[in-house]
């Protein structure tokens, strides 16, 4: 029996290593240039397609990841471009101050880029998403395009007009007194206050130190009395007509009813006395929804007085 020649075994583990780690190396490097081809063999312009139609799938991610080199290749044409989807890759990710960082880079690196007005229109936005009424201000100052400064200033006061609460919008006026667009929604609040209730102390300082039309916002209204022949009155109470049920007697909010029939005697008494009013009821159904439809739909112009609605909801509205 010839037995075979012996073959030589690594003498010990470290060989047999060094040789694993070069394949898994070699293995990762291939597998990375596999990846990195495709990529590699797109042009400047397919790569920036491929980012858009990646963020119109959502992916995010990829998007921001194929775009990224683009962005930061200053000899290629479309590198603002890359930036500015970048930008918006990143603020559909929740990167805040990635989208910002990248959007300020854009501006600072192309302010020539035929389309910079609408970066800055974009940079408006990104500063209003972080209450930075300042920066957004600024940003708003540098458009020359008047279409879109016109519509980055729609953008502005629709923000500034959603804070509800008017102590609060005081309180940003003061803090940013030069700014005329918060002066703006700032006085268009106090006006849609009842003339006794308005500050136009206030009003006059805003008007002065901003330059608001004071033809526009006048402080200094007078009532005057205009005597009628008739006056209208609108009635605004939860009658619930709806839900009322013929050949039933008793009503959960009977005492509408009452309050409703306790009017109409009133106004018995002031025809007896030669006064003329022309009492009208709507019902509001205990509805903040009700009375916006209401409101919204004209029924009330010409009314001289209103009594009621009942509710808090109602009542703001």
């Amino acid at each position: 029996m010839t037995l075979a020649p012996n073959r030589r075994l690594p003498s010990s583990g470290s060989n047999f290593m060094i040789s694993m780690r070069t394949i898994t190396v070699f293995i990762l490097l291939t597998a990375f240039a596999i990846k990195a081809f495709p990529q590699a063999q797109m042009g400047d312009k397919e790569t920036l397609n491929r980012g858009k139609v990646l963020i119109q799938e959502g992916r995010f991610d990829f998007a921001m990841d194929i775009l990224h080199s683009l962005s930061q290749k200053s000899s290629s044409q479309y590198s603002p471009y890359a930036c500015y989807y970048y930008s918006l890759a990143a603020y559909k990710k929740d990167f805040y101050h990635v989208a910002l960082d990248m959007i300020n880079y854009l501006i600072l690196k192309y302010p020539k880029w035929k389309n910079i007005d609408e970066a800055r229109l974009w940079q408006v936005q990104l500063y209003l998403e972080d209450k930075n009424y300042e920066m957004a201000n600024q940003s708003i100052s540098m458009i020359s395009d008047s279409v879109v400064r016109k519509s980055a200033i729609n953008i502005y006061l629709s923000e500034v007009n959603e804070i509800a609460d008017y102590e609060n919008l005081v309180a940003l006026f003061q803090r940013y007194a030069g700014i005329k667009l918060i002066g703006q929604v700032l006085a268009d609040r106090i006006l849609l206050q009842p003339v006794m209730l308005r500050d136009t102390a206030l009003l006059n300082k805003i008007v002065l130190s901003i330059g608001l039309d004071p033809a526009r916002y006048k402080s200094d209204l007078v009532i005057e009395a205009v005597k009628k022949d008739k006056y209208r009155v609108a009635v605004l109470l939860p009658f619930m007509s709806n839900e009322i049920i013929p050949g039933k007697s008793g009503r959960s909010n009977q005492f509408i009813y009452d309050l409703y029939h306790g009017i109409k005697i009133g106004n018995d008494q002031l025809k007896a006395g030669g006064i003329n009013l022309d009492i009208v009821a709507f019902d509001t159904r205990k509805s903040g929804m009700e009375t916006r439809k209401l409101v919204d739909s004209g029924d009330l112009y010409g009314f001289d007085v209103i009594i009621g609605p009942l509710y808090a909801d109602e009542v703001q509205i």
